[in-house]
């Protein structure tokens, strides 16, 4: 059976092996997905890849994305260097192939700009918060005490060190997002 795909920004790949240093759970989900990603993200990323050995295990893939969504940019370029729209074209991409599981965004422009402009998409785009909730959940690919772990790590760090903002969590978000899905899996019987 074809593992599913995804297509995730760098902030994926940042939280775990830098906010959070859980890289065993990215070690964990290049074993149960199909990780796609692109020349930029590569570049916001590469040193994460070599010092975890994960490069061979992802799929470096060149989508013209920005060429996918230029109509709806029209002449403007701001967004040719974000990797969060690199992420969405990859998943146009994975989404077309019918191989499309996940497209993983935290930041909250480049999802309304999902939701606005590719409403195929929305179905498979979360973030990060929301992956792991659907991965214990719904998915069953990873166990209570990973998502808590994972979820609880990312709560401890939120607001800790200025520049580091994991899932691109605010205090606020994390009160009303991160702690009833903490809540919600402590209850579970999964």
């Amino acid at each position: 059976m074809e593992k599913k795909g995804i297509a995730a920004d760098s902030s994926f790949f940042i939280c775990y092996a830098d906010d959070i240093n859980q890289c065993d759970m990215l070690y964990n989900f290049v074993k149960l997905y199909d990780i796609y990603i692109g020349e930029k993200i590569l570049d916001e990323t590469k040193k994460i890849f070599n010092k975890l050995n994960l490069l061979s295990s992802i799929n470096v893939i060149n989508v013209r994305y920005y060429e996918l969504i230029k109509p709806i940019f029209g002449r403007n370029q701001k967004h040719l260097c974000d990797g969060e729209y690199e992420a969405i074209g990859i998943s146009l991409y994975l989404y077309d192939k019918n191989i499309l599981k996940f497209l993983i965004i935290d930041d909250k422009t480049p999802k309304k700009f999902v939701m606005n402009h590719f409403p195929e998409l929305t179905q498979f785009l979360v973030g990060n918060i929301g992956f792991i909730k659907t991965c214990c959940l719904i998915d069953k690919t990873i166990s209570k005490d990973e998502a808590l772990k994972i979820l609880e790590a990312i709560k401890e760090n939120i607001g800790k060190i200025k520049e580091k903002r994991p899932c691109s969590m605010s205090l606020k978000d994390r009160d009303t997002i991160l702690i009833p899905i903490i809540e919600i899996i402590k209850g579970e019987n999964v």
